[in-house]
Parts: structure tokens; C-alpha cells; sequence
């Protein structure tokens, strides 16, 4: 699917809605505003993704959300439970566990700011809001590139339910359902749960190692809602979820050396390497040789002596009390707490031990949001609130790099081959092996200074506490009967605490090596910062009933402390805030008796100090830091079409110009690259028609498709880990009983077997790329009871 062909597709589409008669496009209700409003109402750039519609596109995970909004990527640098979402080209870029995405993200109006809290979400919903661009206001936290909420289902005051279960490929097993009742007359209640288990899809030939990139998870949900008068509302939802599945594997890319850069065939390699020179034995089971691809391996095949469970587990619960205080002014109240706790294991793709990390997180956090909402005859509106939130993280880290190469040359794997380099880096004395090893690489002009890191595992642990403090204003003024002005602002005051910190080297028997971060020796420990963000936007709605609107926003997203410091106390210093200023024009238009709605905006952007994690490619350190500043610039619509009475066409398209004003990252002049995951165009289309079979019942048949331009995964903007452009086409046919009692199913994705990255690494320094893949073709089959 490219350009020409996506706009041919739409283009035939709008005309075939022109010549025949059809339903009108339903209304969609969002709460983007903290009000209950119609979409096409509100100067907003938002995506609304209903029940039926995520039915039909089979989305299991956050990742999948992406191909139908435009504009947005995710990556998945940890696995499909870990995502990194980029909007408008604003992104994270620092995936240490410590941080939050610059596009937040929320369950029912609750922030969510930690991975640890953000699985489990999925799962009978009401629908999903993508607001794109800065969300400075009502929402304010961490959300310079917009945010994502996942509206849940409710108790309806019916008793009712339904139950689903399926099978696919890969051994696929799945059970979802949802029962509602009244419990009486003010009390109602909603339990709903998912299950989802899958072997791996990316084989592993390593003897006794699992396969890779395996689903295994549960979630369930509960909400009871009470109304113990006409004038309040009291929503109480407690939630809890688990994965524990074989982890993502990288799919390894060799240089010419093999990856392992030769170190190997140095250190390791008993006929040409330093072994042979010293007549000494290599350590049993130890890799002589660097990694290459064995012959007819496929992307979706490994040899992986690495594979371990990844685990994600948290617990959450909230209040949200609605209390209608007089016709004019209602009072909102959401507490909430959750807590999660997560260990994700990577290795390297190969079956050596070049590098390996552990990234472990022990999460909790409280969140209350207070809010006054009016509703006023006059002219003037607005809402007045404060948010507060506190989390604190418990957050070890290891980093392991060549665990299983003998350094000193002494036939054992032990500290000493994490030791030795060390020493011979800093003019330390080493230990015999060692020695004998210097000499030999110093008649060669090199010294095993250079290998320094290498044999050890850096492991560092810390304690991070966030306390925010907001105090928000988002007010309207109807200037005319059809002209609105919209305005707010935010202050928010952000304490940033570092405790506990420690770090060190460590050998691969476990041996502390060398401490070298302890908390007294952190440059600062403390970030204590008052930003303020805001909007002013004016609205007009024309004689048609169509809206055209032009806004300022105003984002802010924290500073933030290097959560994998290792090396050196300055590593931890901390990095400044990131400010986006964002200008919008854009309009709402609904045609042809409502067959036809076209949405669109273009978007200016000036992104000042965003935030990068840097993979040093020679030595794996990992630092972070601002960059100087970014423009962006682009354009998107969203349409919908009412083809016929029975064939329904969403469709989206992007564009994207991002670039760096200036920055240096490690040395490196970025200025003139594009911003990462933020491919020049991307486009998304979906048709749905539902055919009547009379007394047989009906049958609704679905197929979606998304196309991206090529983008890149690092601000290098590195050929070896861009990905090119490509489509993904999926489809799905349920079959609905007369009655509606019954729903058969069947589904695939990625029909065409698309091969393409999600995330990838640039390591050359050690002699390749990582790189992750989305998963091949999947199919499956559902039958759902409704009762």
C-alpha cells in the first residue's frame, strides 16, 4: 500500500459517497475537554476509537493503537507491554524505568505515568481517545505530545453480559468477558476480565531455550457505581493484571566481524587468538568464535541462549465522585492508587554473551484531581481545579556486556576479566594473566585498557520520588452566538528526588569489582521546578454547522535524572524540561447530509531542550541530555464516510517535517535530522460493510490497512536501524445470530507477512544492530455468547 494508492482508495471512496444514498455518521462523544461534548464541536485534534470499532480491529495491546490514528508511531523497546509513543514527532527518547512519556497516558481520566502501571488496560472498553498535540491545561502532566485515555465500560443498570473465546496460530488461547447487574435500586456493578496466552512467535534454534515474543496475561476489572441521591454520582473501580510472558528477543544483525567484533577470536579463540599465543585453555563452554547468522535463518528465528519471562504486575484503585451541586457548578473528586511492579529481561540476539540488560522497576503512586466544573447561562464558562500526584520507584538496573570472554587470558571466567581492563585503563596493578596480556597487545599498540566495562556487569539500584503540584484554569467566552474563545493555564511545580543511589561493577561471578556511584557523590539529588503551560484558541462555527478553529498550546514535560548512570557520578546529573510551543489551524466539517466527515489540521511546532537517551555505540554508556531546539511541521485528516447504508469507510493520512535546529548529541552535530519515529507521511484506511442475511442472521466484513514512510529510531538518523516504508493489511468476518445472542469470528493480521523493525539498536562498536520485529501473520477464531 503506498501514497498514490491510499488517496486513489479514499479519493474513490468520497466519490462513491457523493452518488449514492446513505446513513448519517453517527455522533461521537469524547470527555478531551472534561466535559462530555461532541467531537465535531470542540477545537481538538482527537482520535475516537469506539467498542465495536476495536472489536473489529482486533487490538490487544497499546502498540496496535498507532496504525489507526495518523500521525502516531510506537515503539517497543521492552516488549509489547512496554510503549513508547510518538505523536506529531514528539517522543520519548530516555526509556529508563524512572521516566514518563511526553505523551501521557490515562485510564478513566487517571494518569498513569510509569510503565509498571500502564499494562492490563485492553480490555472491555468503552472507547479510546488519542488528543493530538500538547495537552497543557485540564491534563497538563508530561503530555507535550498529547495523551491517550482509555475509557472504560460501566455498570448500564442491566443485567447482561458476554463471554468470548478463541484460538490462532502459535497455540493461541484466549477468554474474555464482562457481567453486569443492579445490585439495587442505587447500586450497580460491572466485572469484566481477559485472558490471553500464546507460544512464541520467533523460534528459537539455541538448544533448550525457550522461543521468544510469547503473550501470557491476565486482567480484571471491577466497577461499581452508586447513586445515593438525584445529584451524586460515586464510581469506584478496582483493577488488577499480570504478564509473565517469554520476553521480546532482538533479532541480531552482524557486521562484517560477527557480532562480538572479533573480541572473540582475540581473547576467546584457542588456535588464533591470545589462548594459542599463551598455551592456555579457553573456559569450557566459552564462545570462541563472534556471532554470525547461520545460513536460511529467517527474521522470525533467533539463536538465543538469553531468553528469560518478562513480568509485569500491578494493582489499581480509584474514586471518582461526581457531585452536582446546583444547576450551575458540579464538583469532581478522582483518588486514585496503584501499584506495579516490573523485571524486563533482554539479551542480545545471539548465543554469546555480548551484552544483556535487566530493567526492574517497583512502582507506587497516588493521584487526586479536584475539580469545579460550570455550566452557566451566560456566555462564560470554565473549570478550576488542582492535581497532585506522588510515585515513588524502586529501580535496579544491570547492564551485562561479554560476561562469557576471558579478558586476562587465564582459562576461567571470574572478576578478574571484568578487573583487569579496569586497571589497565587507570594504571592499576593487575593480576599476572593480566599483565601477560598487556604485553602482548602492547607490542600490537593497542592495551587492555581499551576493552575497559567489558567482562563486568554494571549494576546500579536507587530509590526516585515525584511530587507535582498543579493548579489549573480552562475557561470559554462566547464572543458571538458562533465565535468562541477558549483560554487556560497551568502552573505545576514538579520535586524530583534521588535517593539511595548506588552503582558498580561487578564480575561475572558476581564479585563487586569497583563501586563507582554512591549518593553523597551525586552532583544534585534534588529537582525542584515551576513551569507553567497553558492555551488560548478561538472557534467558529460556520453556517454550514461546520467548525474552524486556531489555538496556542503551551506543553511542558519535566526534567528528569539518568536512570542507567553507571559509570560515573556526573552520568546522574539532571537534564532540563522540555518546552513545546505549538500553533494550530484546523477544521471539523461534516457533508452530503452527514455521509461524509472530513477533519483536518495543520501544526506548527517549536520544541525546545527534548530529551535523549544516548547509546554510545563503542562502549553501550548510556547518557542524557537536551538538545538545543526542533521545528516541526504538518498536516492530518481524519475522514469518515457513509459509503451506503452498509459500508462504512474511516480513513486517516499524515504529514510530517521534523528537524533539528540545533544539538549536539556525544559529540555529533544532529542539526538538519529528523526527529525519531516521525516517518514524512503515514496514512490508515478501514472499510466495514454488514451484510443482512435475513432470518440467518448478519454478517459484518472488515479489512484495515496502514502504510508509513520511512522513519528512523535514533536522532543520528543511522541508515543500518531506519525503518523503510511499509504496509500492514488486516482483516476480520463475524458472522451475528438473528437474535444477536451469538457472534462467530474469524481474524488476521498482517495477512501480507510484512517484515518490519518496532525498535532497533545500533551497536557497531560491538559488531552489529539489534533490532525488534512486529509480528508475522497471525489468524485466529472467536465465538462470542451474549446474554
Amino acid at each position: 500500500m503506498n501514497k498514490q494508492f491510499y488517496l486513489s482508495a479514499v479519493a474513490a471512496a468520497v466519490s462513491l459517497a457523493t452518488t449514492v444514498q446513505a446513513a448519517e455518521i453517527e455522533t461521537i462523544e469524547v470527555t478531551a475537554t472534561k466535559r462530555v461534548e461532541n467531537a465535531q464541536s470542540i477545537p481538538v485534534s482527537v482520535s475516537a476509537l469506539s467498542a465495536d470499532e476495536l472489536k473489529n480491529l482486533k487490538i490487544r495491546d497499546t502498540t496496535e493503537i498507532s496504525a489507526q490514528v495518523p500521525n502516531m508511531q510506537i515503539s517497543t523497546p521492552g516488549g509489547d507491554s512496554y510503549p513508547v509513543i510518538s505523536i506529531r514527532g514528539i517522543s520519548m527518547d530516555d526509556y529508563s524505568i524512572n521516566q514518563s512519556s511526553s505523551v501521557a497516558i490515562y485510564v478513566d481520566e487517571v494518569y498513569k505515568g510509569n510503565p509498571s502501571l500502564q499494562s492490563g488496560q485492553m480490555f472491555d472498553l468503552q472507547r479510546i481517545e488519542v488528543l493530538r498535540g500538547p495537552q497543557g491545561t485540564l491534563f497538563g502532566k508530561n503530555s507535550t505530545g498529547g495523551l491517550v485515555n482509555f475509557i472504560t465500560k460501566g455498570p448500564s443498570w442491566d443485567t447482561g453480559g458476554y463471554l468470548t473465546a478463541g484460538i490462532g496460530n502459535n497455540n493461541r488461547k484466549e477468554v474474555k468477558g464482562a457481567y453486569e447487574t443492579e445490585l439495587s435500586d442505587k447500586l450497580a456493578v460491572r466485572v469484566a476480565g481477559t485472558f490471553t496466552e500464546m507460544d512464541g512467535w520467533k523460534k528459537n534454534s539455541f538448544p533448550g531455550a525457550a522461543d521468544s515474543n510469547a503473550i501470557d496475561e491476565w486482567a480484571a476489572r471491577a466497577t461499581f457505581n452508586y447513586l445515593p441521591t438525584d445529584d451524586v454520582d460515586i464510581t469506584l473501580k478496582v483493577a488488577a493484571s499480570k504478564a509473565n510472558p517469554y520476553n521480546y528477543a532482538y533479532t541480531n544483525i552482524p557486521g562484517e566481524a560477527g557480532y562480538g567484533a572479533g573480541y572473540y577470536e582475540l581473547f576467546n579463540n584457542a588456535e588464533v587468538g591470545l589462548p594459542a599465543l599463551f598455551g592456555v585453555t579457553p573456559p569450557e563452554g566459552a564462545p570462541q568464535n563472534s556471532y554470525f547468522v547461520p545460513e536460511g535463518q529467517d527474521f522470525d528465528e533467533i539463536q538465543e541462549d538469553y531468553v528469560l519471562k518478562r513480568e509485569i504486575e500491578n494493582s489499581s484503585a480509584s474514586l471518582n465522585i461526581v457531585w452536582d451541586v446546583s444547576d450551575e457548578y458540579s464538583l469532581t473528586s478522582i483518588t486514585s492508587f496503584d501499584s506495579g511492579d516490573i523485571t524486563i529481561p533482554e539479551g542480545d540476539g545471539s548465543p554469546n554473551q555480548v551484552n544483556s540488560v535487566v530493567v526492574s522497576g517497583d512502582t507506587t503512586q497516588f493521584t487526586q484531581d479536584l475539580r469545579l466544573t460550570s455550566n452557566l447561562d451566560g456566555p462564560f464558562n470554565y473549570i478550576v481545579g488542582a492535581f497532585v500526584s506522588k510515585e515513588e520507584i524502586d529501580a535496579p538496573t544491570s547492564l551485562s556486556l561479554f560476561q562469557d570472554l576471558d579478558l586476562n587470558v587465564d582459562g576461567n571466567l571470574d572478576y578478574l576479566d571484568c578487573y583487569d581492563p579496569l586497571a589497565a585503563a587507570f594504571g592499576l596493578e593487575m593480576s599476572p594473566n593480566g599483565q601477560q596480556v598487556e604485553e602482548a597487545l602492547l607490542t600490537e599498540g593497542a592495551s587492555l585498557g581499551l576493552f575497559a566495562s567489558l567482562g563486568c556487569s554494571l549494576q546500579n539500584d536507587y530509590t526516585q520520588e515525584k511530587t507535582s503540584l498543579g493548579l489549573y484554569f480552562d475557561g470559554s467566552y462566547d464572543l458571538t452566538k458562533d465565535t468562541k474563545l477558549r483560554f487556560g493555564a497551568r502552573s505545576t511545580n514538579d520535586v524530583i528526588e534521588l535517593s539511595n543511589f548506588n552503582a558498580g561493577y561487578y564480575g561475572s561471578d558476581g564479585t563487586l569489582v569497583v563501586p563507582t556511584i554512591a549518593q553523597e557523590l551525586l552532583p544534585e539529588d534534588e529537582i525542584d521546578e515551576n513551569e507553567w503551560s497553558g492555551k488560548v484558541s478561538v472557534d467558529h462555527i460556520l453556517s454550514t454547522g461546520d467548525l474552524v478553529y486556531v489555538s496556542y498550546n503551551r506543553g511542558y514535560r519535566s526534567g528528569a535524572f539518568n536512570g542507567q548512570s553507571f559509570n560515573d557520578p556526573s552520568e546522574a546529573a539532571p537534564v532540563d524540561p522540555e518546552i513545546l510551543d505549538a500553533f494550530e489551524l484546523g477544521f471539523k466539517a461534516d457533508f452530503l447530509s452527514r455521509q461524509l466527515r472530513i477533519n483536518g489540521a495543520a501544526f506548527y511546532y517549536d520544541y525546545e531542550g527534548q530529551q535523549f537517551i544516548n547509546v554510545d555505540p563503542n562502549t553501550a554508556a548510556q547518557t542524557l541530555q537536551n538538545i538545543d531546539s526542533s521545528t516541526i511541521k504538518g498536516l492530518e485528516f481524519d475522514i469518515t464516510a457513509a459509503l451506503t447504508d452498509d459500508l462504512m469507510l474511516r480513513a486517516g493520512f499524515g504529514y510530517l517535517d521534523t528537524e533539528v535546529d540545533g544539538g549536539v548529541i556525544s559529540g555529533v552535530d544532529v542539526s538538519g535530522n529528523q526527529l525519531t519515529q516521525s516517518p514524512e507521511y503515514n496514512a490508515n484506511i478501514g472499510l466495514d460493510y454488514n451484510q443482512t442475511l435475513g432470518d440467518s442472521g448478519s454478517i459484518n466484513w472488515h479489512v484495515d490497512g496502514t502504510w508509513s514512510d520511512k522513519y528512523y529510531f535514533d536522532i543520528h538518523n543511522t541508515e543500518a536501524i531506519a525503518q523503510d516504508a511499509y504496509a500492514v493489511v488486516n482483516a476480520r468476518v463475524t458472522w451475528t445470530s438473528p437474535d444477536e445472542g451469538y457472534e462467530i469470528a474469524i481474524w488476521g493480521k498482517n495477512l501480507t507477512d510484512e517484515e518490519y523493525l518496532t525498535k532497533a539498536f545500533d551497536l557497531s562498536g560491538f559488531g552489529g544492530v539489534m533490532a525488534h520485529y512486529g509480528q508475522p501473520v497471525s489468524y485466529g477464531a472467536e465465538l462470542t455468547v451474549n446474554f
